[in-house]
């Protein structure tokens, strides 16, 4: 353990200390009337909560800093980096293998020492600089809600949440029952192809030779048979699911041949998607339970640049046989991001004996905040009255896709085609042009190119709004998130093509991005501003969050404490819209993770 300041560093060899010294320490550290300055200082906070039993709440974390000021511009996080960049000092790095497998008990060298001081030495210099860049560039709120937020998020990863694994194991054998009939149906697919084009079974698929018996040796599991096959039935490049998909939203069943070869694909794809299920979230998926039978998750704090969280697995580090550092995924951290949204799956996640697992979401947050921003009439109407905007925009679009100027959408009449055009207003938002559209809806083109400007222009408030938004921020180099936080997105990419005068041959998925970055951002901010906040609350314990959703529970005794989890939420969430728009959350409760 070291701390210090610049003139002045202590290392403790830990093992040395006698009992009575370690209570000193710990008791120090504990003083939240003492900020301490740290580099990824939430890795430090966990080995103090499961070493010491302490939990320091007042803490300054450099890396983090560093991220705030430098978001977009593609600079690294690392201590040394940030060192160099603010000390003009170049650490030596090398002395660090020597701490990887290392005895606990193993005393250290002089060098050692020294390398240990210089990773304090230099962190209230750095913070110090990095607190008057943070001022000039009005980013204080951003930064002190990105450093409140560190210990939240610490001790969410050591918390995790109660599993129920058998019930999972159950789910995933169900899921293998699903499969039978897809991949039955895939076969008699394949039999009807072959008698429509028998000389597929002397096309050379595999290293061996040709078939000698096709159906029974074809593999629909083999991207190597699939790729021979479909290259010589319909010319595919590759049978990639994306390749697959984009020929399947083209292609229309004009012969018996192609509406044969239309089904195999589409199964093919639903075969797909159920095979990756059962492999990502069965059995495989009990490797990220902890010995206490909970699952964790391990946080990305600010480094996508919107500032959403993201989590997953860490880098593992090991030295190989030969002395060099080695990494992998360390394969104990499920990215909760991407727990599919089924209950068979969620309802797995439990909460603890004695209380109940809250799940509160903001209701079409992204949406409230681009209403509130462009002061849509349209957006407006749809987020506080409750109106179906989804089914007057795919009236306007499919009375150009059919030619009838009568046709409705409704919920209740072509409700298909309601459902089938909700993405294309949040891929317009997102900055989709007009294919996209024509791939959304499976149209020409030059439709979907028809559809796009009908769609702008029954939205025209909001997409002036996003016209001159991404204009603004592409002439200063920058974006700023929301006038609450001022988050600054620094258009790095961009302006090296600026600086040096040339023409930036990106800028169609620049404007994509500056879109949606006000959105997502925004979003990101309000979410961590009600972890912070909600993690205060007596007797509410917070357990994590997907997107716009907060994971929280609470005791069976006092369900009322729910209620005032979504009266935060709502009202941290209003605080970063506009004008008349307010926010709304849906709250649920149960014994296990529910929507």
């Amino acid at each position: 353990m070291q701390f210090g300041t610049e003139e002045e560093q202590i290392v403790l060899e830990w093992h040395k200390l006698t009992q009575q010294q370690k209570d000193y320490v710990a008791e120090f550290i504990s003083n939240d009337s003492i900020c301490k300055v740290g580099h990824n200082i939430k890795a430090d906070l966990s080995q103090l909560a499961v070493l010491l039993n302490i939990y320091p709440q007042n803490v300054y974390d450099t890396m983090i800093g560093h991220t705030v000021l430098y978001n977009g511009l593609g600079t690294s996080a690392s201590l040394s980096s940030v060192v160099e960049i603010y000390c003009g000092i170049t650490l030596e790095k090398e002395v660090r293998n020597n701490f990887l497998n290392r005895q606990k008990d193993q005393d250290f060298t002089e060098e050692e020492i020294e390398y240990c001081k210089d990773d304090v030495k230099y962190l209230l210099k750095i913070r110090q600089i990095q607190e008057k860049e943070i001022k000039h560039y009005n980013l204080e709120h951003c930064n002190q809600l990105e450093q409140s937020l560190v210990p939240v998020l610490c001790d969410i990863e050591l918390r995790g949440i109660n599993f129920d694994s058998k019930k999972w194991l159950e789910n995933n054998e169900e899921r293998k029952k699903e499969l039978i009939p897809i991949k039955e149906e895939l076969y008699e697919l394949l039999g009807m192809l072959y008698i429509l084009r028998p000389e597929i079974a002397e096309i050379s698929y595999i290293k061996k030779g040709k078939f000698s018996n096709f159906l029974s040796e074809f593999s629909v599991n083999s991207p190597l048979q699939l790729n021979a096959l479909f290259e010589h039935l319909i010319k595919l490049p590759n049978t990639n699911s994306n390749t697959i998909k984009s020929w399947l939203q083209k292609e229309k069943p004009t012969s018996v041949l192609k509406e044969v070869i239309i089904k195999f694909l589409t199964a093919l794809l639903e075969y797909r998607g159920l095979s990756k299920s059962i492999s990502t979230y069965g059995e495989r998926f009990l490797s990220y339970l902890g010995k206490d039978i909970r699952i964790r998750t391990s946080f990305k704090q600010n480094f996508i640049p919107t500032g959403r969280l993201s989590s997953g697995d860490i880098k593992n580090r090991k030295i190989n046989t030969k002395g060099t550092i080695t990494e992998s995924r360390a394969n104990l951290y499920v990215n909760f991001q991407n727990i599919p949204s089924e209950s068979s799956y969620r309802n797995c996640f439990l909460a603890d004996e004695g209380y109940l697992f809250g799940t509160c979401d903001l209701s079409g947050c992204e949406l409230r905040i681009i209403a509130g921003l462009s002061q849509d009439p349209l957006l407006i109407g749809a987020v506080m009255n409750n109106e179906d905007l989804h089914s007057k925009l795919a009236t306007a679009s499919f009375r150009i896709i059919t030619g009838d100027p009568n046709y409705i959408v409704s919920s209740s009449v072509n409700k298909d085609k309601r459902t089938l055009h909700k993405p294309v207003l949040f891929g317009l938002l997102y900055g989709a042009a007009a294919p996209n559209i024509s791939a959304i809806l499976n149209i020409p083109v030059s439709t979907g190119k028809l559809v796009y400007e009908a769609i702008r222009e029954l939205l025209k408030p909001c997409f002036e709004y996003l016209d001159w938004y991404s204009k603004k921020c592409i002439k200063q180099g920058f974006a700023i998130v929301n006038d609450v936080t001022n988050r600054r997105l620094w258009l790095g990419d961009y302006l090296k093509y600026r600086n040096q005068n040339l023409p930036y041959p990106n800028m169609d998925r620049l404007i994509r991005t500056l879109y949606n970055v006000g959105m997502q951002g925004t979003n990101a901010d309000i979410m961590k501003e009600i972890l912070i906040t909600v993690s205060k609350i007596p007797e509410v314990i917070v357990l994590g969050t997907v997107h716009d959703e907060l994971k929280f529970q609470i005791p069976e005794n006092k369900p009322e404490l729910a209620t005032t989890v979504k009266e935060v939420m709502e009202e941290i969430g209003t605080k970063y819209l506009k004008n008349t728009v307010t926010m709304k959350a849906d709250l649920h409760l149960e014994k296990f993770w529910t929507k």
